[in-house]
């Protein structure tokens, strides 16, 4: 057998320093010139810095050539599952370019998880207690962005101005709800490296500070799971610290904690005594979600309706309930459960691996904390809590890219970190290599090279298409005809874009419509109905825009497949009644509008519209 290369350590360290400034950035970037300025710059960046990453996980494969821990291999091998379904589960699609590219404004397609997966991997592969002080400090740095822009937003000095003003905090997240999880889980790292590098005056300051500054932030996104978050990372550091002096009060505190905790979730879940304290009204609107999510999952349980293409399927799962209590067209793109999310689009296979990975991180993580001791063992508890706290957000909430590359990184560190005794490279990892060093070193610039190269290529083609469609959105003005030559030209150019979002060319068609281009409008929506015959928002305009052209029939054809995709929209029902009274068909009309009757009897709307029908 061929003897094992060892790696280089300098190569470990760039490897890691590489995924942590991929973390940071990830995190952090957002571009206010993009239609999507949150997701679709931080689906670039994950993208890249991964690519980049390929070499090093070339150069990790190549030099580990001997069978190494049996805790990797099989980490390894769940991942190389996850992915390997999650691509039969596009190729299965309904649509693929969603299950490739992810659903606009979410980016959770393959190509997604792709990069995390191997993100993931290098953290996996590289980092070591000897150079974990390296990704730490994008981590701070994380915060204190994080946080500092959050300062910004909260004094009103927002140096980019967006629109939706009065807006709870969103911080580098876009969102509110995201802002406060993320806060909460840097703030649950930077709380613990403060006491970590306690020995450093100026390292554990800057981690105080940054801690501090999250917390101040936090409580302005208005979001009540950061808060829980950030309370349950604070207890349980504590918890390890009691733990680590006496054993005997380690136990009775996790036993009082652990009680907590429960009527906290059955708080949220309107039982118990804490319910007033923790449930929100949008816990009951997950439910629709979940169960949505679940009934998509019964209906296609081997490959699911396609990666991220939850929105494309709601409507047609949702349970009748949630359009008479939110309305006939509010939607939901994602089940706000990671695991149903999974389950729902990805298919069976896709989702007991990602379960299977979750949970050997879990068991991973529990056993490493009962093995370790003193400060090994709180500086491990640091990253396994911030890890459970993503998790737990995860029930709850949608796997938002700034979120999701903290929960990857983390499930890799806390692998690294509880087989780092055992790793054959570790106690290698001072030494050079001294066969094929020169080989080595060329191989891992080469790939990423290389697959940085095409993935840029492929970023700059994503970029021109958000570029284009912001484009001709801010020349949009129907009541400047002057401008309509520089709108159509702009307009045409968004149409032309490679790879641009099917969401984008609907929009660019209600913008063609109120610009009084209305027959272009109807040939766009007719040509993007066969490109996906799935997009409730395009067929519902290309049925409007059929009826304001006199072209009924046409509109009905079209309200009969949303009858489909939307089997409790009672909208949809009373103006095919319509339809059929313009018709002179009674009996057609008497069906649908029976139809609306059947379950929103006392919606003020049909009541309405029942009366003018009967007249």
């Amino acid at each position: 057998m061929a003897k094992s290369k060892t790696l280089d350590k300098s190569i470990s360290d760039r490897a890691v320093w590489w995924g942590g400034f991929s973390l940071l950035l990830t995190t952090i970037y957002f571009n206010s010139r993009a239609q999507d300025p949150f997701n679709s710059p931080k689906f670039w960046v994950i993208m890249l810095g991964a690519s980049w990453l390929v070499g090093f996980l070339v150069v990790y494969l190549r030099a580990n050539e001997e069978k190494s821990n049996s805790v990797v291999n099989r980490t390894k091998l769940l991942i190389f599952l996850f992915i390997s379904f999650s691509t039969f589960s596009m190729f299965f699609a309904k649509n693929r370019f969603i299950a490739l590219f992810g659903e606009n404004m979410r980016k959770n397609g393959f190509l997604t998880y792709l990069s995390l997966a191997t993100i993931f991997l290098a953290t996996l592969f590289f980092v070591k207690n000897s150079n974990l002080f390296v990704i730490y400090r994008f981590m701070l740095l994380s915060g204190f962005v994080v946080g500092g822009y959050g300062l910004l937003q909260m004094s009103g000095n927002d140096f980019v101005g967006w629109t939706s003003s009065g807006m709870a905090l969103f911080s580098t997240l876009g969102n509110s709800n995201f802002a406060g999880s993320a806060m909460a889980i840097i703030a649950i790292i930077t709380l613990g490296g403060g006491y970590i590098y306690r020995k450093s005056i100026l390292w554990s300051s800057l981690s105080l500070l940054s801690f501090i500054i999250l917390v101040v932030t936090i409580f302005p996104t208005n979001a009540r799971q950061g808060l829980i978050l950030l309370v349950f990372g604070i207890t349980s550091l504590s918890l390890v610290l009691v733990y680590n002096k006496s054993k005997f009060f380690g136990q009775i505190g996790l036993g009082i904690f652990s009680t907590g905790s429960i009527f906290a979730v059955l708080g949220m879940l309107q039982i118990g005594p804490l319910e007033r304290f923790l449930y929100k009204d949008s816990v009951s609107v997950r439910g629709y979600y979940w169960r949505a999510g679940i009934e998509m999952f019964k209906d296609n349980i081997f490959f699911g309706v396609g990666l991220d293409n939850y929105g494309s399927f709601f409507k047609m799962y949702r349970e009748v309930g949630y359009p008479l209590k939110y309305g006939y067209s509010l939607t939901s793109t994602n089940a706000h459960n990671v695991f149903i999310q999974h389950f729902a689009t990805g298919g069976i296979f896709v989702g007991i691996i990602y379960l299977l990975l979750t949970f050997y991180i879990l068991f991973q993580g529990v056993k490493a904390l009962r093995k370790f001791e003193g400060d090994k063992r709180f500086t491990f508890a640091v990253f396994f809590i911030a890890w459970l706290a993503f998790q737990a957000q995860s029930l709850i909430s949608i796997d938002n890219i700034g979120i999701s590359i903290w929960g990857w990184v983390l499930g890799g560190i806390v692998i690294a970190l509880s087989v780092e005794d055992n790793q054959n490279l570790e106690s290698n990892s001072g030494q050079k290599v001294k066969k094929g060093v020169s080989s080595i070193n060329l191989l891992q610039p080469t790939f990423s090279a290389i697959v940085s190269v095409v993935t840029l290529v492929l970023v700059v083609i994503l970029y021109r298409a958000e570029s284009a469609i912001f484009q001709q959105r801010a020349s949009y003005n129907p009541a400047a005809p002057a401008q309509k030559e520089i709108f159509l030209s702009l307009s045409n150019k968004t149409i032309s874009a490679p790879l641009i979002d099917l969401q984008y060319k609907v929009m660019t068609a209600t913008f063609l419509h109120g610009m009084g281009y209305k027959q272009d409008a109807i040939s766009l929506l007719e040509k993007l109905y066969k490109e996906d015959p799935y997009n409730l928002d395009g067929i519902t305009f290309l049925a409007s825009y059929y009826e304001m052209s006199g072209q009924v029939q046409k509109s009905i054809k079209m309200r009969e497949v949303i009858s489909d995709l939307d089997p409790w929209n009672a909208n949809n029902y009373l103006q095919m009644a319509f339809n059929y009274k313009y018709l002179k068909d009674e009996t057609n009309q008497k069906i649908y509008l029976d139809k609306a009757l059947a379950f929103a009897a006392t919606d003020p709307s049909v009541i309405k519209a029942k009366s003018e029908l009967e007249q």
